[in-house]
């Protein structure tokens, strides 16, 4: 997604703090995810962070426990917008980590989960499943 309007997108940011107080008396937060692509079944979640940026512990947890589910990859990068630096990628029980990551890095381990993603369905989606909810079909009479 090429951002056309930075001042548009800063303003159409959400602000979760709406949500306060629907979780009980905790301090569960919505965080958000940078990007999030799907090919066949299998997730690739994004999250990016400024350089020397510390990541929260709930969203690294959050990101940990969403990597264990089969079918998701996490990539984690800390650089300036389109010049990462250093990286992690979370799959299963997986951590790679990596202080020398650059775009052309990244984009080439992208490449690869792309070719995986294509050439592997996630299990989930392997055969055609019955949906949760009936269908209902709405006609009109002519």
């Amino acid at each position: 997604m090429t951002i056309r309007d930075l001042d548009a997108y800063a303003t159409a940011a959400w602000d979760w703090s709406c949500l306060d107080g629907c979780f009980g008396r905790t301090r569960i937060a919505a965080c958000d995810v940078d990007g999030v692509i799907e090919k066949r079944g299998n997730f690739l979640i994004i999250e990016t962070k400024r350089p020397g940026a510390n990541m929260k512990a709930p969203q690294r947890q959050a990101l940990d426990r969403l990597a264990k589910l089969p079918g998701v990859w996490v990539l984690i990068m800390w650089g300036l917008p389109g010049a990462p630096r250093h990286c992690i990628i979370l799959h299963g029980a997986e951590v790679r980590e990596y202080n020398d990551c650059d775009l052309p890095r990244v984009r080439a381990w992208v490449a690869r989960w792309y070719a995986h993603a294509q050439a592997n369905p996630a299990p989930m989606f392997a055969t055609e499943r019955k949906p949760l909810c009936p269908t209902t079909r709405t006609t009109t009479a002519t």
